[in-house]
């Protein structure tokens, strides 16, 4: 019982601690709204969605945009108006005259903070728009049902319903929201504060996204009986600006992905370590990623790069990675044809796999390999008829081998 005790009491003060941190970065950029700022990531922390009603100019979306920075989630603003249309809120299908079909377009609901600037100037069809997303954290066009990110919250502001040009939010949209505030204007003292620290243009001051003491994340494997023994692994880069619509990293954090400096990495790795892996969901969009390659294989290490995407690839990046003791290089098509590359936004024609392979070929690599899934929605026999051809195509310029795995939607993601 007393263990229980203390771990229930660890708890609640680690939670304690998160919340201060949490509000008081808040408060470096929205001043003297204690109160708001609390009542702000309570609705957070109980999953729900917040309705501002006040005035134009008094922080309600520099409010939000702090919130999202601060706890490091993509950030959307809808700016509402008579014209806008459901659609510009959730997404349209397009027709995609290359493959012949419909393919969805995500709106900007499908963020992490979803800024909602004076709902109440559109009309009640276009305000319905949000209701599936808020009570569901989904939406559905064309008969297809699409998961919204997690955590998900809608910031409502709304003007005065007695200002011209405004309608009334309908109560089914009104018991979507957990909580309506006000946030009201600052005091004489906090005025002066703003005009002190800002340079008079329309622009937050940076909000600390998270601590960087522990980043980039590293560690060392010792396990002696794995492929991956004695490595040390650590991350030049975080998250993923791309999005691909069946992976969890889709258009992740900082707008994508932050990355880090590589003297910094340079620095991290131990004069020791022989073996290193420079590991992340998009390791080749970092734009010094050859540069990063070639240091370590200067200091003698055998270098391992994950996520190597196809695009990104060149000769000197092989050159590095073969000079690093790497014989077989590993890329991820994703698709078993173009058609459903496309489908899940991974656009990479054969040619470019083809360049691919003939860049192993010069630098000397022994093997291509490619991953990717099978059972990807619509997929038929013609699409593994195309891979079929093509592995064949590809196998003549260097002996490739096909990473296969099982398509399984993860969870919140456009496949879910």
């Amino acid at each position: 019982m007393a263990t229980t005790t203390q771990t229930s009491t660890a708890g609640v003060d680690r939670f304690a601690d998160l919340h201060q941190a949490l509000t008081a970065n808040m408060a470096s950029v929205i001043h003297g709204k204690s109160e708001a700022v609390d009542l702000v990531v309570l609705c957070l922390i109980a999953e729900g969605h917040l309705l501002v009603e006040d005035v134009p100019g008094v922080g309600k979306t520099t409010l939000a945009k702090a919130l999202a920075q601060s706890i490091d989630v993509p950030f959307g603003r809808i700016q509402f108006t008579p014209d806008l249309l459901p659609t510009d809120v959730v997404g349209v299908s397009v027709w995609d005259r290359s493959n012949n079909r419909f393919e969805y377009r995500p709106g900007p609901v499908f963020n992490g903070i979803v800024l909602a600037d004076e709902v109440n100037r559109a009309s009640p069809k276009t305000q319905s728009a949000l209701l599936e997303a808020m009570a569901e954290r989904q939406v559905t066009v064309d008969g297809l049902t699409h998961k919204l990110p997690s955590p998900f919250m809608v910031v409502a502001t709304q003007n005065p319903t007695d200002h011209e040009g405004t309608y009334p939010l309908p109560e089914s949209q009104l018991d979507r929201f957990l909580m309506r505030l006000s946030v009201g204007y600052p005091s004489e003292a906090h005025e002066i504060a703003l005009l002190t620290e800002t340079d008079g243009r329309d622009q937050m001051p940076p909000v600390e996204k998270a601590s960087a003491a522990g980043l980039p994340a590293r560690a060392q494997i010792t396990t002696p009986h794995t492929e991956l023994r004695d490595m040390f692994l650590i991350e030049p880069e975080r998250g993923c600006h791309r999005g691909c619509t069946y992976c969890v990293m889709r258009r992740s954090t900082n707008d994508g992905m932050r990355t880090f400096d590589i003297d910094r990495v340079l620095e991290l790795v131990p004069a020791h370590a022989k073996r290193v892996g420079l590991v992340g969901a998009a390791t080749t969009d970092h734009p010094r990623i050859v540069e990063l390659v070639e240091a370590l294989v200067g200091r003698g290490c055998e270098v391992g790069l994950s996520s190597l995407r196809a695009d990104r690839l060149n000769d000197r990046l092989v050159a590095a990675l073969r000079a690093g003791g790497q014989t077989v290089l590993t890329t991820a098509s994703d698709g078993a044809s173009q058609r459903l590359r496309a489908s899940i936004q991974r656009r990479g024609p054969e040619s470019l796999f083809s360049k691919v392979a003939e860049i192993c070929k010069r630098q000397g690599m022994k093997r291509l390999k490619l991953y990717m899934m099978l059972g990807l929605p619509t997929e038929d026999d013609d699409d593994i008829d195309e891979l079929a051809r093509f592995s064949v195509a590809l196998s003549e310029v260097l002996p490739l081998s096909l990473g296969i795995a099982p398509f399984v939607a993860k969870r919140n993601t456009p496949l879910d």
